[in-house]
């Protein structure tokens, strides 16, 4: 797994999340590939919101289960 920002254009194409970054505003998010449009993830389940990433790169992976009590 790349820890780098990739290319927007580099970004695969399968619908999921990724790490995003807009370059013009600095911003980062976590988003998704939607019908040829990038959507914040944070609003998947109450609207659509097309924003426009420079760059990319995956999301790290979730935490090992530390067998917490």
């Amino acid at each position: 797994m790349s820890d780098k920002w990739m290319p927007i254009d580099s970004a695969p194409k399968d619908g999921e999340d990724k790490l995003l970054y807009v370059e013009k505003t600095g911003e980062q998010f976590v988003g998704y590939l939607a019908d040829g449009d990038w959507i914040y993830a944070y609003h998947k389940h109450i609207g659509c919101f097309v924003c426009e990433p420079t760059h990319w790169m995956p999301l790290p992976p979730p935490p090992k289960d530390q067998g917490h009590d």
